[in-house]
């Protein structure tokens, strides 16, 4: 039997370059949830939905869909991890 459904990666990405910005979307599935979505900033940062989705396609859609409706500095604006941008490491 040839089930579509059993056939999938275990992490699907998708990079993206905004406004001089790089985001990498991350859609992992996982066996207790489904897929699970982090974008994550060039700095490492990630911001980790709690939902999951039903297919990875759906997982990396609903984080287009957020930075097209929240823009991309929702994202990248760290104020937690400033000194990720300062270059100050201690």
């Amino acid at each position: 039997m040839d089930d579509d459904n059993e056939k999938h990666d275990s992490e699907v990405s998708k990079e993206l370059f905004i406004d001089g910005f790089h985001l990498t979307l991350y859609a992992v599935f996982e066996i207790d949830c489904g897929w699970f979505l982090t974008i994550q900033n060039d700095k490492g940062v990630n911001t980790n939905w709690t939902d999951c989705f039903l297919s990875a396609e759906e997982a990396i859609d609903a984080g287009l869909k957020a930075i097209n409706e929240e823009g991309v500095g929702e994202f990248v604006a760290c104020d937690d991890f400033a000194y990720l941008y300062d270059g100050n490491n201690t």
